[in-house]
């Protein structure tokens, strides 16, 4: 069966299996932007071991880039959404989760009381210098 009509086919003719519709992690991420919602991004398997609610990340958001928090990790995409529309995340900032589930749900207060979004509560947690895609680093003390 030479030829690319074939060429999904495999040796024995049958088509590979597809990929389970919701294998994989999905993270939802809230964005410092006047949007009452979280995204969901894809987690690529290079991040699934040390991703946790609370970590900062770098995703696609349009035409740009932004950086976002973690707020939440499902087994399975949301609901009504096709897997191939979720994007995934470029970049973990954070090797441990820098906002606790805490301060997590403190945000969360805090956008439901003062009409912004959970992304902007969040934000207004950070210092000025982790808004941006710095990482963090360390100062010696002398």
């Amino acid at each position: 069966m030479p030829g690319p009509l074939f060429a999904h086919l495999d040796a024995a003719g049958v088509p590979p299996a597809p990929p389970a519709a919701g294998s994989g992690l999905y993270a939802r991420v809230a964005l410092d932007a006047p949007v009452r919602r979280e995204f969901s991004y894809r987690v690529p398997e290079a991040f699934v071991a040390q991703l946790q609610p609370g970590c900062r990340v770098r995703v696609p958001f349009g035409a740009r880039e932004r950086l976002g928090v973690v707020v939440g990790l499902d087994p399975a995409p949301p609901e009504g959404v096709a897997v191939q529309r979720l994007k995934d995340l470029r970049a973990l900032l954070d090797v441990e989760p820098l906002l606790t589930p805490a301060l997590l749900r403190l945000a969360r207060r805090i956008a439901d009381t003062c009409y912004c979004s959970w992304g902007q509560a969040l934000a207004a947690m950070l210092p000025a210098a982790l808004r941006n895609d710095r990482t963090r680093r360390a100062i010696p003390v002398v």
